[in-house]
């Protein structure tokens, strides 16, 4: 018995100079000397989101980076982005558990 599975879990990904001209003040003093930003972009599939929380957690913890939730609208430490990606994949894995099987299958 052969069982196929396919899983979409994808996000779009942009890399940027940062440019004090065009970048808030506030951003400015939390990202420090810092000079590019990454954008990591979904569209209401929480596995997309999923994948990009984990993704943006991991590269901001090895680049040495700052990751503003936009959520929230806070901004996570290199050091706390991996707990931060931790959270957000739990609750995201709580969310898609409650949905009714069908649903979830219907991709």
């Amino acid at each position: 018995m052969s069982i196929e599975m396919l899983v979409f879990a994808g996000f779009e990904y942009y890399f940027r100079p940062v440019s004090p001209t065009s970048t808030e003040e506030h951003v400015l003093a939390r990202i420090g000397d810092r000079n590019v930003a990454v954008s990591f972009v979904t569209h209401s599939d929480l596995r997309e989101l999923m994948a990009s929380i984990i993704a943006s957690s991991v590269l901001c913890s090895l680049a040495d980076g700052v990751l503003l939730d936009t959520e929230s609208a806070e901004f996570v430490s290199a050091a706390d982005a991996l707990a931060w990606g931790k959270r957000g994949e739990e609750e995201i894995r709580r969310d898609l558990s409650a949905r009714p099987r069908a649903r979830r299958d219907a991709r």
